[in-house]
């Protein structure tokens, strides 16, 4: 059984390739899978408000505390960060923010 299409949205087939594709007419959006009239239902909360099955990161899940504590210069090289003339260097920790 296919469920209709949402409101707004259209299938569109890609002349050159045969693709399928969607677009919604009054966004503008477009998707590869078939948005449907029937919403998805809401995440369930988990004590402390994150969405069940979610998992928090935070920086140190991705760098290491030698990657987070050093200079920023250093971090930006080792992580081939380029910035714009005049803009302010990255932050690397929530404290560095306030």
């Amino acid at each position: 059984m296919v469920l209709p299409l949402a409101p707004g949205w259209e299938e569109v087939r890609d002349e050159n390739t045969g693709g399928v594709y969607y677009w919604n007419t009054t966004t503008d959006a477009t998707a590869w899978e078939r948005p449907t009239a029937q919403p998805p239902p809401p995440p369930q909360q988990q004590q402390g408000g994150a969405p069940s099955g979610s998992r928090a990161y935070s920086a140190a899940s991705v760098f290491t505390s030698e990657e987070l504590g050093g200079d920023v210069g250093d971090w930006m090289r080792k992580n081939e960060v380029v910035i714009s003339a005049g803009c302010p260097a990255p932050l690397t920790t929530f404290e560095a923010a306030r």
